[in-house]
This record gives structure tokens, sequence and C-alpha cells, in this order.
């Protein structure tokens, strides 16, 4: 498969599993407002999914050239 849609897909399930829980924590315990941790899940989320694709980049198969 393309490493592009791998690094996407895998970069979506990074953001479900790590930044997004940990901002939801942060939000239950701080006081600040919604829209403040809306941009903290949006940001980490891309971030996460940034992430995903230069480890998709770095690790695809190469190809034999012949």
């Amino acid at each position: 498969k393309p490493w592009i849609g791998q690094g996407i897909r895998f970069g979506i399930l990074l953001a479900l599993v790590a930044p997004i829980p940990g901002f939801m924590t942060n939000y239950a315990v701080i006081p600040v407002p919604h829209t403040l941790a809306l941009n903290w899940i949006l940001a980490g989320g891309a971030q996460a999914v940034l992430v995903a694709l230069v480890i998709a980049a770095i690790c695809q198969p190469k190809t034999d050239a012949v």
C-alpha cells in the first residue's frame, strides 16, 4: 500500500491513543475555555499525523533496482 495512506492512518490511530486522551484529561482538570481545549486536540492530532507521515516515509519498503 502507498506509504502516504499508511502514514495518515497510523497518525489518526496515534492521535486517538496519545494526545487526545491527554488533552481531554487536562481539560477536565485545568479550567480552560473549550475552544482552547479543542485547539489543543486539533494541534496534537495534526502533529501526530505529521510524525506518522515522516515515520512512514522513512520506513517504506525499498524497491530493488535490477
